[in-house]
């Protein structure tokens, strides 16, 4: 959870609690219950949906030179049931580690294109290690260990 995130939520549970006290006790109850129920499908959500995806990259990107420009594909696909809103994979091409954010929301695949610059000559290969999936609220942030 981030701090920006807290502060959201505190905000929140505040208004909840003023309209509660001195507007309507009905619509204040009424307005902490959602915020309850949304926090909980969030969760939930994420952690069902956490092992339902596959990364998969290009076996080699080609032949390089130093100061030249490489184009790597990395595709994640959906296995079954998953709603993934945020998602951030780590990886590492020539030596130097990259970040790729994306979603698996409304789509059954996500297929994102980077362009690097090796540092060293050669046949290069494009490794993702690691994966988040956050939730709708940022409030959990699952990580998921692969090699591909």
């Amino acid at each position: 959870m981030t701090f920006a995130s807290l502060v959201t939520f505190i905000q929140v549970v505040f208004f909840a609690t003023i309209f509660l006290l001195f507007i309507s006790g009905t619509v204040g109850w009424m307005l902490i219950y959602a915020f309850l129920l949304a926090v909980a499908a969030s969760i939930i959500l994420t952690v069902v949906s956490r092992n339902h995806y596959t990364v998969e990259t290009e076996p080699y990107s080609g032949v390089t030179e130093v100061g030249g420009k490489c184009t790597i594909k990395v595709t994640v696909r959906k296995n079954g049931f998953c709603i993934i809103p945020y998602l951030t994979l780590e990886g590492y091409f020539s030596g130097r580690s990259f970040t790729i954010k994306t979603s698996l929301l409304l789509r059954s695949s996500a297929e994102v294109k980077l362009t690097l610059s090796p540092s060293e000559c050669g046949l290069q290969k494009a490794t993702v290690f690691r994966g988040y999936a956050e939730d709708f609220l940022w409030i959990l942030r699952l990580k998921k260990n692969m090699s591909i």
